[in-house]
């Protein structure tokens, strides 16, 4: 094939396709409901908690709000003017979760409507944001942070089996890691990509040597439950409206609870730098230049501080 004119495109009525339609969307909802810790709260109590959310113009809207009404989070008001899908992205052009500034329009409704957590989910719904409405002032939550609550609450609220484990990547918080050793549950760390995650959802449900309990990486990713091997905004949004209930109840918020966790663990606060090394071939070579001659001479000491480890994911040591 030389040009996309010479794919053939098979008729819709062709055997090999297959519509997606209600009978999908309820055997997901199915799946999620055996995972809530609290079901006869959320149940009776749901609706003390209030929810902001929006879509970003995405499809979040066909199974996020119907997820949370099943699990009893029914007080949910729309960012209007987000709600509807469009490629074009109108009110929010960088349609990332992880922008301040596309979250804004939620922030303001959360705030003017004094409402308890912003939920915001990317086009396709696998990542989320959120946005937490703590003493009167909206703070947001880094994928970091939300993993490292989620995977807290779930070792304090759970009856963990023995082989429970946990999934997160290189790059994501030294925090995940210590919170699960602290409840005896094994933390994997594997490469970029959520793929990577599946894939040990997979080997576990073959040899069944571990549980899967979270997975979880820094850019908003997370998976809670086995019905998917990749990252679920649907599925985190439940678990961290059931989180945020619990803490309701006490007059806490998920920024009061991130507080604990520091106060335990110590604080974590980490931060990305991205550099360009230009585009095409020419990036390439300057950016694999860059990596051999970081491995031929690694630095002794950084900014002062004196280098102790050094740790080479291609080599695996």
């Amino acid at each position: 094939v030389t040009h996309p004119r010479e794919v053939k495109l098979a008729p819709l009525e062709d055997s090999l396709i297959h519509e997606v339609g209600k009978e999908e969307d309820e055997a997901y909802f199915k799946a999620l409901i055996p995972l809530q810790n609290h079901p006869k709260t959320n149940q009776t109590e749901g609706n003390f908690l209030h929810i902001v959310y929006s879509p970003l113009h995405g499809c979040g809207t066909t199974t996020l709000p119907e997820a949370l009404r099943r699990w009893g989070f029914a007080n949910l008001s729309f960012v209007e003017a987000q709600k509807l899908p469009d490629g074009d992205f109108p009110t929010a052009h960088s349609p990332n979760p992880e922008q301040k500034e596309t979250l804004q329009l939620g922030i303001d409704q959360l705030l003017d409507e004094k409402g308890d957590v912003f939920i915001a989910t990317d086009p396709d719904a696998d990542r989320i944001g959120i946005v937490v409405r703590h003493q009167g002032k909206s703070v947001i939550l880094n994928g970091n942070q939300i993993a490292s609550l989620c995977l807290y609450y779930l070792c304090t609220t759970k009856s963990l089996p023995e082989n429970s484990a946990a999934v997160t990547t290189i790059v994501t918080t030294e925090l995940f890691r210590l919170i699960a050793e602290s409840y005896n549950v094994t933390s994997f760390e594997v490469l970029t990509g959520f793929k990577y995650i599946g894939e040990k959802i997979h080997e576990w449900g073959q040899d069944h040597t571990h549980t899967f309990l979270f997975g979880a990486e820094e850019s908003l990713g997370f998976l809670y439950g086995t019905h998917s091997r990749d990252k679920d905004a649907t599925i985190a949004a439940c678990l961290i409206a059931e989180m945020a209930l619990q803490l309701k109840k006490n007059k806490e918020t998920l920024v009061d609870l991130l507080n604990k966790i520091y106060k335990r663990y110590g604080p974590f606060l980490e931060s990305q730098l991205s550099i360009p090394f230009g585009r095409g071939k020419g990036g390439m070579e300057k950016m694999k230049t860059v990596m051999e001659t970081l491995r031929k001479s690694p630095p002794s000491e950084i900014n002062g501080q004196k280098v102790i480890e050094v740790i080479d994911y291609l080599l695996d040591h």
